[in-house]
């Protein structure tokens, strides 16, 4: 059995959050995957996404305290457990969730620019696309929650 820590991030943009149609997974999903041995969950988290799609973005999350040393990592919404591929292959990645938004002004809207080697189509989804979509019942709700979670907590940031 292999255990591989890997990281998902919800980009949200507005009312809609961005999924990735994954080339080998053949399904609709955030950017994201492995941390690498050298880097922080924060480092793989914003490499992943620029990776996969070319945008810049900041990591939304809950600051676990307010002190400069030790630095203070994003908080992960949540953690979860999945196997990859068939259960006889015994991976799994520890998968730590992340919500963010685009590193943008109104003056300079990032455009997608994504990885076709891993990604074959990618979606700007808003609730309505969510509910239509063929989606694994885990991203959906995660996707929800981003939604809905990441603007309430820009506007107590103002």
């Amino acid at each position: 059995m292999t255990r591989d820590f890997t990281v998902a991030v919800f980009v949200v943009r507005g009312s809609r959050t961005l999924l990735l149609y994954h080339r080998q997974h053949k399904m609709w999903l955030p950017p994201g995957g492995h941390i690498e041995p050298s880097e922080t969950p924060d480092e793989a988290a914003l490499r992943e996404v620029l990776e996969e799609t070319g945008l810049e973005v900041i990591l939304i999350s809950e600051p676990g305290l307010s002190v400069d040393r030790p630095v203070q990592l994003a908080t992960p919404e949540g953690i979860q457990l999945e196997t990859i591929g068939n259960p006889e292959d015994c991976h799994e990645h520890i998968d730590l969730i992340y919500f963010s938004v685009p590193k943008e002004t109104p003056d300079n809207v990032q455009e997608l620019c994504i990885d076709t080697c891993e990604v074959t189509a990618a979606k700007w989804c808003d609730l309505d696309d969510l509910a239509a979509m063929d989606l694994a019942a885990d991203v959906r709700e995660w996707a929800v929650r981003a939604l809905k979670v990441v603007p309430e907590r820009l506007a107590r940031q103002v």
